[in-house]
């Protein structure tokens, strides 16, 4: 999981491009969204920017709270890395590769990426 610095954050008000730096930073292909008291309020992807792109690339200077995911696949920090897999691949309709990992007060405290999982065997 990657958590603190590592964790990619950015606050609800920013832009996407804003996002796309964090997420380019990050190197994790998605930035967690907060609110002004820094709890969860959904999800940058990849490939949500991408497939906005296919449509139009006016929307780099939008707030990310227009094209995110406001109600993402999530997972608790106590929860197992085998929990967090099942479900990445239960996800339909594809996988996902990332996990944004939020606790009891809904902050996001980390993320946990697919490859993650693989260097600790879970796959």
């Amino acid at each position: 999981m990657h958590t603190g610095k590592d964790n990619p954050l950015i606050h609800c008000g920013k832009t996407v491009k804003d996002a796309l730096f964090v997420m380019t930073d990050k190197g994790l292909g998605a930035v967690s969204v907060v609110d002004d008291t820094g709890k969860f309020v959904g999800l940058i992807t990849d490939g949500i920017i991408r497939r906005a792109l296919a449509k139009d690339y006016k929307f780099l200077d939008e707030a990310v709270e227009k094209i995110m995911f406001t109600d993402p696949l999530t997972i608790a920090p106590q929860q197992m890395a085998a929990a967090a897999l099942s479900v990445m691949e239960k996800h339909k309709p594809r996988p996902v590769t990332v996990l944004p990992v939020i606790d009891e007060k809904g902050a996001p405290v980390g993320i946990v990426h697919l490859t993650d999982l693989l260097r600790q065997g879970v796959v």
